[in-house]
C-alpha cells in the first residue's frame, strides 16, 4: 500500500486472525486503514455464512523491520519483505523471525 507517497506492506491471516504491519518508518498503521479493516473482518465473516458472536477482534503486530536511512528505500523493503515471506513460507512467529 502507498500512503501519502510511502510505500508499507500488510500481510493478514483471516484464519489466524492478525495483521501484521511492515513499515520503513517504523510508523504505525493508519487509523483509517485499522478502522476499514476492523470493520470488514465481521461483514466477511457473516457473508461466509459464519457467526460473529464467536469472533474474535483482529490482532494487529506492528513488526520491527529494516529502518530506511533516505527518502526512497521502503519500495525496495516491501519488494524485499514479500520475497522473502514467500520464499521462506513464512506463516507464524513472525515476531522472532523480523526483529
Amino acid at each position: 500500500m502507498n500512503f501519502r507517497r510511502h510505500w508499507q506492506l500488510l500481510v493478514m491471516s483471516m484464519q489466524d486472525n492478525y495483521a501484521l504491519w511492515f513499515c520503513s518508518l517504523h510508523r504505525p498503521p493508519p487509523t483509517q486503514l485499522r478502522q476499514a479493516i476492523d470493520c470488514s473482518i465481521p461483514a466477511s465473516i457473516m457473508m461466509g455464512g459464519r457467526s460473529i458472536v464467536n469472533s474474535r477482534k483482529i490482532a494487529w503486530i506492528s513488526l520491527k523491520c529494516n529502518r530506511q536511512n533516505g527518502s526512497y528505500e521502503c519500495g525496495y523493503y516491501v519488494m524485499y519483505w514479500m520475497t522473502h515471506i514467500v520464499r521462506s513460507h513464512i506463516t507464524s512467529r513472525w515476531e522472532t523471525r523480523f526483529k
